[in-house]
């Protein structure tokens, strides 16, 4: 779902539009519209936030990379991956893996500093990491053609978390009921399978 597609029924859910049938090709004159404009520059940092708290419930999925260059302090016994590249990770969950004679899904991972994923050697296969990512972020120079990277289900209920943010002064009645939807909404969506990792140990160095 497009981030304006979000702002769009975001208006019509506070009843802006009135009788008015408004999309998202109409969103470079809404900018402009005193009706409408004052509302949408304020959803960026709402939606924000509403990401915020659907990651905080854990109903964002997982993410997987596949860990392909290993630094050069490369042992006989272990490898180190810099993790620091991976622009969207938050923590890990679980590191994997595959070869064509087996399959583990909970290798034992060492973490140097926060940066530096330090795994068993290995001769074949690949190590996938399973990590939960940071939410997308939603900034003022976030391009309203853009597709949030959540299922539509969840981006469906984002409308409802802007409604009870830009409404929480002026109608609080009507913005605690909306927060109470979204709210009862992200309970409804199914959990993504959480099977973190078992065996994490910190390795500090001085």
């Amino acid at each position: 779902m497009k981030i304006g597609e979000i702002k769009i029924e975001a208006l019509k859910l506070m009843r802006e539009n009135v009788h008015e049938d408004i999309t998202f090709a109409d969103l470079p004159e809404l900018y402009e519209s005193r009706n409408y404009g004052d509302l949408l520059v304020n959803m960026n940092a709402s939606i924000s936030r509403a990401l915020d708290r659907i990651a905080a419930l854990d109903k964002l999925p997982l993410a997987v990379v596949e860990l392909t260059d290993y630094l050069d302090r490369e042992t006989p016994y272990s490898m180190r991956y810099y993790i620091s590249d991976i622009s969207d990770y938050d923590c890990i969950f679980r590191v994997v893996h595959e070869s064509e004679y087996e399959y583990d899904d909970n290798i034992p991972a060492r973490f140097e500093g926060s940066s530096i994923l330090i795994l068993p050697k290995i001769n074949h296969g690949e190590y996938r990491l399973i990590y939960q990512a940071k939410p997308p972020r939603v900034t003022a120079n976030s391009i309203d053609g853009d597709n949030l990277r959540i299922s539509d289900k969840l981006a469906r209920l984002i409308p409802y978390f802007i409604k009870s943010e830009l409404y929480e002064e002026e109608e609080p009645a009507i913005a605690q009921a909306a927060r109470a939807a979204f709210e009862n909404g992200i309970s409804e969506v199914e959990t993504p399978d959480r099977n973190p990792q078992r065996m994490i140990k910190k390795v500090l160095r001085y």
